[in-house]
């Protein structure tokens, strides 16, 4: 269309964008906080703790080697221990570490991880198989230094700290995985399972720094008087965000402001629904990561509400916590270490008597019954107690409640059954009585 002779066109443009949502002044996605790796994960006290009480319960526990006895099937403590298993699972593995920290890295690396790599070197500082007879130190391997092919079942190992370099066998790598999705493969990282759950708690967090940095302060609106529409002479929009941006530095630092200028009106916003809530959910976003770990509240809380005593809940932490973690290193050891012919001789076994080091009550009721059951001497609980053998302390002692029948007709004792006669019983008897 021309008008004056000038062309007039007419722009077509796109449908309006609509503006994103924004909180505080900023995409609401730019506030999370996003848990995406270990060391963030470790920043949050929840998972410190639970990360804490999993590997540190496993590495309190000394690792034993044991082989079947030939004459009663029994199996014993390896006194003659050529490739010293036990020296090496709890003294000294290797020159970086003593026995506590490299059983409680490997559980925190399946924690956090998903998988912890192990492989064993030679006197001569050389990668050799775990069943040689030739170990000499275990290396726990450093994070992303392993890649997997589960198809060939092999590794590829790069770690400049130990100085292993090469791809080698499933039968030079003792592999320690969190549960999986993948079949058994690899194991999943639980931290990556709880990402989401983390990223809620770490985003509660800095809200939490912002408001005690602030004071508390609450959220306001900057408009005008009511019955004032700005008109001719008021604030343009520009001004008013700089009137409002001028308000909020002065009360990050002062207590009472005045407002730049007459007929604009400070409105505090009142909590929303969802700042009310934010204590609960913050408390529910603490039991799933402890759910994700599987360690019982009351060990994160202190709180023993949910158990009847403290003794239940550390009975339900050892045996559905701490037992499959027990179970697989175990499972693993023995796997790696001996072959089809041999694997019946040998187990690998964790001591469960220092968990009870500190608490007396429990360990004094714990040997009362190894005595009364004949399990132990005297003179075997004087030992594990660090102290002298006492004569006369190696005889089996057992509680006298319970007889046999044999040695009850023996001492002229009738027994007392209690059976229920039966009809027929009951009319016999009654007859020997008519009888009499």
């Amino acid at each position: 269309m021309k008008i004056f002779g000038y062309e007039i066109k007419r722009e077509v443009t796109g449908l309006p964008v609509t503006p994103k949502p924004q909180i505080g002044g900023a995409n609401w996605l730019e506030n999370i906080i996003r848990v995406s790796s270990e060391s963030d994960a470790m920043s949050i006290g929840v998972v410190q703790r639970c990360v804490n009480l999993i590997s540190d319960g496993i590495a309190t526990m000394p690792l034993r080697l044991k082989m079947r006895d030939k004459m009663g099937g029994v199996f014993r403590d390896v006194i003659d221990d050529p490739e010293r298993w036990y020296y090496l699972l709890n003294v000294r593995p290797n020159k970086w570490q003593n026995g506590f920290v490299f059983k409680k890295n490997i559980v925190a690396q399946m924690l956090l991880r998903g998988n912890a790599y192990v492989m064993a070197l030679g006197d001569n500082g050389r990668v050799v198989a775990l069943n040689s007879g030739a170990v000499s130190q275990l290396v726990l391997l450093g994070f992303g230094s392993v890649s997997y092919n589960q198809y060939a079942n092999s590794y590829s190992v790069t770690d400049p700290v130990s100085n292993i370099t090469g791809v080698f066998s499933g039968d030079y790598v003792l592999h320690f995985k969190n549960p999986s999705s993948d079949g058994g493969f690899l194991g999943d990282s639980t931290i990556g399972n709880a990402k989401t759950v983390l990223s809620v708690i770490a985003t509660g967090n800095q809200m939490q720094l912002r408001n005690f940095a602030t004071g508390g302060r609450g959220k306001y609106i900057l408009g005008y008087e009511e019955g004032n529409t700005g008109g001719w002479g008021g604030y343009q929009k520009d001004e008013m965000q700089g009137a409002a941006k001028d308000v909020e530095e002065r009360l990050a630092t002062q207590d009472v402001v005045t407002l730049p200028r007459a007929g604009l009106d400070l409105k505090e916003l009142s909590r929303s629904v969802d700042q009310l809530q934010f204590s609960e959910t913050y408390k529910n976003a603490i039991e799933d990561v402890a759910r994700f770990f599987g360690v019982p509240l009351y060990k994160i809380t202190g709180s023993s509400s949910n158990y009847k005593t403290v003794d239940a809940a550390q009975v339900d932490f050892y045996t559905e916590c701490l037992q499959p973690y027990c179970s697989q290193m175990q499972t693993e050891l023995l796997s790696k270490t001996t072959t089809v012919t041999d694997w019946w001789k040998y187990k690998f076994d964790f001591d469960e008597t220092p968990l009870f080091t500190l608490d007396m009550d429990t360990k004094a009721k714990w040997l009362k019954s190894q005595q009364e059951l004949g399990l132990k001497t005297v003179n075997d609980m004087r030992i594990e107690m660090d102290l002298q053998p006492v004569k006369g302390g190696d005889e089996v002692l057992m509680s006298a409640n319970l007889k046999t029948l044999a040695m009850l007709k023996k001492e002229g004792q009738q027994p007392n059954m209690a059976a229920t006669p039966t009809n027929g019983d009951s009319a016999k008897n009654g007859a020997d009585e008519n009888a009499k």
